[in-house]
């Protein structure tokens, strides 16, 4: 298994420094047959093509023309949002067009200088793009430029493979999905037809999201499928057509952003659909400590009994038994619990005596389970201990709550 952190893309103003450095290294290669004018050719971006360095990759086609001809060349694909350059014999940039040909796709009119070949480079407006495209060259203008609005397509952050991990984080730079109110990074996938993966995103700073996309339809998305609140999605391709693996937040609260860990395996996983997730901000607390907090209001109020609340994560196994402790001199201690194999929210108001919660519990499953530290009175606020603890305590009669 591979771990790596994401690399930032080059910023819009290096583009054209880029291709010029490459272009002109680039003077004798070809990566594709010629083109004719009137004849449509098909052709692939494909990992092993070569790369400009903002990390797109392209495909490079000759042809011949005359001083004087107007050329019309155009670059659909339905995998990749589509950039069309062209340029002289030496490499010399000329023209270059993202979505004139409407739809993400790419279209170009230009006027010949001078009798002699030239270039047309198939290339993505983003990098780590792959799929396949058409590219077509034809001599004259053949009508108006198309609606240039692109929708589906944008910024990539870069390429995911079966078997790796990636750790990076979300932040207020990132793109924010239309009509929400959640940033998201988009990776590009290459997968093998009919080869079932299982991807996995988990994060400790905010609620995950998980979608996957072809080209620019959506194909199927995820929030608690994964251990706790972490997002895992099952595919199986019918066709190696690249992926795109959308990182996401849930919607509520909004503006989420933070760490996370996006994994990608072979076969297939078992999705978890129980109600598991709690979808607040977490801390986290092992088995055998104690921690110390506090309730305010600055934390999450739920709107139904106007109480305050915080949620702890615990890891823990398949089997093992845990007794959970809420104290406080402040508030009425009020603890709930959900995890993996919960088919609904535990929860306790004084289990633990004097006003204090108590739960314990054989977890069902191995994974990540969410506390959530309550209290029974509307708005209250104050210290708490949180402790948990291995194993069952003894059998006691607990003092009761006298406030």
């Amino acid at each position: 298994m591979t771990i790596r952190a994401s690399a930032a893309p080059l910023s819009v103003a290096s583009l054209s420094v880029a291709f010029l450095a490459v272009a002109v290294l680039c003077s004798a290669c070809t990566h594709a047959g010629g083109l004719t004018p009137g004849r449509l050719v098909p052709g692939e971006l494909a990992q092993t093509d070569q790369e400009f360095a903002d990390g797109s990759h392209y495909r490079v086609f000759p042809f011949q023309g005359h001083a004087g001809d107007t050329v019309t060349a155009q670059l659909t694909s339905n995998d990749f949002d589509a950039n069309l350059i062209l340029t002289d014999a030496h490499g010399n940039h000329l023209a270059e067009d993202d979505d004139g040909g409407g739809d993400c796709n790419a279209r170009l009119t230009y006027v010949l200088p001078a009798t002699g070949s030239y270039r047309l480079y198939a290339n993505s407006s983003a990098r780590a793009e792959l799929g396949a495209f058409k590219i077509e060259l034809e001599r004259g203008n053949d009508g108006e430029p198309a609606d240039s609005t692109c929708r589906g397509f944008g910024r990539v952050r870069g390429l995911l493979q079966i078997g790796e991990t990636i750790s990076d984080s979300l932040t207020a730079d990132d793109p924010m999905l239309a009509n929400d109110s959640t940033y998201f990074h988009r990776w590009i996938l290459p997968v093998i037809a009919g080869r079932p993966i299982t991807v996995d995103l988990s994060s400790t700073d905010f609620d995950p999201y998980l979608m996957l996309a072809r080209g620019r339809e959506r194909v199927t998305g995820n929030d608690d499928g994964g251990p706790g609140c972490d997002a895992r999605l099952v595919f199986t391709p019918e066709d190696a057509r690249p992926v795109r693996v959308v990182v996401n937040t849930s919607s509520r609260p909004i503006h989420q952003t933070g760490r996370y860990t996006l994994h990608v395996s072979d076969g297939r996983s078992t999705v978890d659909s129980s109600a598991d997730c709690l979808g607040l901000p977490m801390h986290r607390i092992r088995a055998g400590e104690e921690q110390r907090g506090t309730l305010s209001a600055a934390d999450f109020l739920m709107t139904q009994d106007t109480t305050y609340a915080q949620v702890w994560a615990l890891d823990g196994r398949a089997g093992d038994t845990v007794t959970v402790d809420l104290r406080s001199n402040a508030f009425d201690a009020f603890l709930m619990m959900a995890g993996p194999g919960f088919p609904k929210l535990l929860q306790d108001d004084d289990g633990g005596g004097s006003c204090n919660a108590r739960l314990t519990v054989a977890l069902p499953r191995t994974g990540s389970y969410q506390l959530l530290v309550n209290t029974v009175e509307p708005r209250a606020t104050g210290p708490f201990r949180l402790a948990v603890k291995p194993g069952t305590p003894p059998a006691a009669s607990p003092p009761a709550c006298d406030r």
